[in-house]
């Protein structure tokens, strides 16, 4: 599986963002569980970005950072391969 994200590093701390589609965002309980597989893979923890809208769901902490201090424009994506190909 491909997703688009960034592996961002802030204040000694290493998370990923990554690009989702709106309604995995609006759905609390698929949002868990797509960062419990996210995170399976990319042994860090992770955002969700819905794509339309740049609200993120995730760690309160890091949400809320990206939500201050990196705006969506700023991200720089790339894609990412999950699992086997």
């Amino acid at each position: 599986m491909r997703i688009r994200c960034s592996k961002i590093r802030e204040q000694g701390i290493e998370f990923f963002v990554a690009l989702v589609r709106e309604d995995v965002i609006t759905a609390p309980p698929r949002a868990d569980e797509t960062i419990a597989m996210f995170q399976k893979y990319l042994k860090l923890p992770v955002v969700l970005c819905g794509d339309l809208s740049g609200n993120y769901f995730g760690r309160k902490d890091l949400a809320n950072f990206l939500a201050q201090v990196l705006p969506f424009s700023k991200i720089r994506w790339d894609t990412y391969e999950l699992g086997p190909a």
